[in-house]
């Protein structure tokens, strides 16, 4: 054999080692990941669906909105809401779609319903961990032929994914990688890298969090979920569906109204003080949007900041019983300063 030939045998020998080396790591991270070697490897097609739930559980699988409330399950009607069957037709329905923030069964939107009294049924179609992509879906599918006279639209900084969760086999509740995308962007090799690899993933968040990109100075910087509501691009695609869901209840005969809830961190004063107008870009991206669509607005954060800021929660998106009493105040208030409640 000759030295050049030696030299492309070793240079080939020792591509085929490390490539099998990377996919050894690359399918055991995977396994991890996804816990189980199956999983693993359906992974590499795209991903695991999502889990077999079973009829006993709150939540099943669904293949267009990734999962939902189960039918069987007590307590939760034949549309898959929690709650009872929407009543016969003469009252004037409203409807409100949301994530964990309005999902509480005694939360804002139960309260609400007591403010308005019988003359409106207040239906509470709000899922734990949807995201505005997941509500569209469902307001289309399930819930417009109910003709409601009003559609609440309930959002949170973490919205404006495709889907935010997804459930493995052990009924977890896990962050999808889409939604962790976020933090490592789409752009150049490493980003191609991070979308199609676990484990380049995982080391490129390990090298932006130490990095001192990843640190980032504001506590969403480095936040899979929120994060993505300070950056531009997912906005535009919010805008589509805010529209699409704008139009579909106007066709039904109703108006769409939107809340859109403060994430706590923003009402820290420390935190607002490192530059205001980006701590609240995702409001002023709110605003824009809505006032380009003509959507009524009620942004929840000068509300929160004159009635108690960072005490109206128990964490940093949801709020405690006091919070949940602003929230209905408010919102019945804005909703009768519109004239919105004397809709026919």
């Amino acid at each position: 054999m000759t030295r050049s030939k030696t030299i492309l045998f070793m240079i080939a020998a020792n591509a085929i080692g490390l490539g099998l080396a990377l996919f050894t790591v690359e399918f055991a991270v995977r396994w991890r990941v996804e816990r189980g070697w199956w999983a693993a490897w359906k992974s590499f097609s795209g991903g695991t669906p999502y889990s077999e739930f079973g009829t006993g559980n709150l939540l099943v699988a669904d293949p267009e909105l990734g999962y939902r409330f189960n039918p069987a399950y007590p307590g939760v009607n034949s549309l898959g809401l929690r709650g009872p069957e929407p009543s016969p037709p003469g009252r004037k329905r409203l409807i409100v779609l949301g994530d964990s923030v309005a999902a509480p069964v005694d939360g804002f939107v139960s309260l609400l319903g007591k403010r308005l009294g019988p003359r409106w049924e207040v239906i509470n179609a709000a899922v734990f961990g949807y995201t505005t992509y997941q509500e569209r879906k469902l307001l289309e599918r399930n819930l417009l032929p109910l003709g409601p006279k009003l559609v609440v639209l309930q959002y949170c900084v973490n919205d404006n994914h495709q889907f935010l969760h997804r459930f493995d086999r052990q009924n977890r509740m896990l962050t999808t990688e889409e939604a962790q995308r976020t933090l490592v962007g789409s752009s150049g090799l490493g980003g191609w890298l991070a979308r199609h690899s676990y484990l380049a993933f995982r080391v490129r968040v390990s090298w932006l969090r130490v990095s001192g990109k990843g640190k980032g100075q504001f506590p969403w910087d480095n936040r899979s979920d929120v994060g993505i509501a300070w950056q531009d691009h997912p906005w535009k695609q919010f805008e589509e569906h805010l529209r699409a869901i704008r139009d579909g209840v106007k066709q039904a005969g109703g108006g769409l109204v939107v809340v859109m809830a403060p994430f706590r961190p923003q009402l820290d004063p420390e935190v607002l003080n490192r530059g205001p107008s980006y701590v609240l870009k995702p409001q002023a991206k709110m605003a824009e949007i809505c006032g380009r669509n003509q959507v009524p607005l009620l942004d929840l954060y000068p509300v929160f900041a004159r009635r108690g800021g960072v005490d109206l929660f128990f964490d940093d998106y949801h709020f405690n019983p006091g919070g949940h009493e602003v929230v209905a105040g408010a919102l019945a208030e804005f909703l009768a300063g519109r004239g919105l409640l004397e809709l026919r």
